[in-house]
């Protein structure tokens, strides 16, 4: 998980498939996200945000309230 540069298109895609319409992708993005991510989730948003405009908080933290 270190090696992962969770930037740009990769974490775009990872967090589409986060609510994504398939019920089996959003449960494997759900597991990738609590087995590994979930602790460094909001450093990561917290890194990209300035740089990325399409990264909606909001959305995000509704994402995280969801799950």
């Amino acid at each position: 998980r270190d090696y992962v540069k969770w930037r740009g298109v990769l974490f775009h895609r990872f967090l589409l498939a986060l609510v994504d319409e398939s019920e089996k992708i959003r449960t494997l993005a759900d597991f990738l996200f609590s087995s590994f991510l979930k602790s460094e989730f909001f450093l990561i948003i917290i890194t990209l945000a300035p740089s990325n405009h399409y990264i909606n908080l909001q959305k995000l933290l509704m994402i995280m309230e969801a799950n």
